[in-house]
């Protein structure tokens, strides 16, 4: 099965670098793209038709999807491992500086120790918890994935002298240029000793799953989806995106 995701940030002119923190963006320094070139993109790049909807869900921050889909998953309708595409300026894969956001650490040196149905209830607070910043690699803690399409926006490379913006320790033998994610389950002290994650050694591997970098121009996918996800998320979108979430909503039919 394959799921497509979506951030109303993807469809900014400018790249939000990291959320506003006293609500939304700036309507002036933040601009979103016309309604029909939109509708055209989900069109043409997508592969989506208003004349068949897909069942899906709106939800107002990203990391809510981490929930429909454990629901979906649980009732049937949504079959593990499925392929996920990721429509986003942010890979919602969590940060690399401690203290913004630790979740690698909490995922590799503790929620690896459960069991695959314990995974499923993370802890939501703090910053190692769930959060809209990192919620891909709990889905991934899970098994949930066969494949992860992350269509980036094309500020991206021109904002960051990396290849992209996931941590380097989720990559197969810490290597981000591999293209393939592999958790680590490590020793519980990893999360409070100060040390690279790199420094530990892995006392058991997740299963590899591919992951491929794409620039929205260049995004084409020709295989149809199952379900389909958007998210507002307020604090990286100003108000005047808003509208796009009633262009999107011409593709999304029954409400999961």
């Amino acid at each position: 099965m394959r799921v497509l995701d979506v951030d109303l940030d993807f469809f900014l002119q400018e790249r939000p670098c990291r959320k506003h923190r006293d609500g939304r963006l700036p309507n002036g320094e933040y601009h979103p793209w016309a309604a029909s070139r939109v509708e055209q993109y989900l069109i043409a790049n997508c592969g989506l038709t208003k004349n068949e909807p897909i069942p899906g869900k709106f939800v107002t921050y990203h990391h809510e999807v981490f929930e429909f889909c454990k629901t979906l998953i649980l009732s049937g309708d949504l079959r593990t491992p499925f392929h996920l595409t990721h429509l986003d300026s942010h890979a919602d894969m969590g940060m690399s500086k401690v203290g913004q956001d630790n979740s690698a650490g909490y995922i590799m040196g503790e929620l690896l120790h459960q069991c695959i149905d314990k995974r499923r209830e993370p802890i939501r607070d703090g910053y190692e918890g769930l959060l809209e910043s990192n919620w891909i690699s709990f889905v991934l803690a899970c098994r949930w994935l066969s494949g992860l399409t992350y269509v980036h926006h094309p500020a991206l490379l021109r904002q960051n002298s990396d290849l992209h913006d996931v941590p380097d320790c989720l990559f197969k033998d810490y290597d981000p240029r591999c293209g393939i994610i592999q958790l680590k389950k490590l020793p519980r002290n990893c999360r409070m000793s100060g040390k690279r994650l790199s420094e530990f050694i892995p006392l058991a591997l997740e299963p590899e799953v591919p992951i491929e970098f794409i620039d929205c121009h260049s995004f084409q996918e020709k295989e149809p989806y199952s379900f389909v996800f958007v998210a507002q998320s307020p604090n990286y979108t100003p108000a005047s995106a808003d509208h796009l979430l009633e262009v999107i909503g011409q593709f999304i039919g029954d409400e999961v």
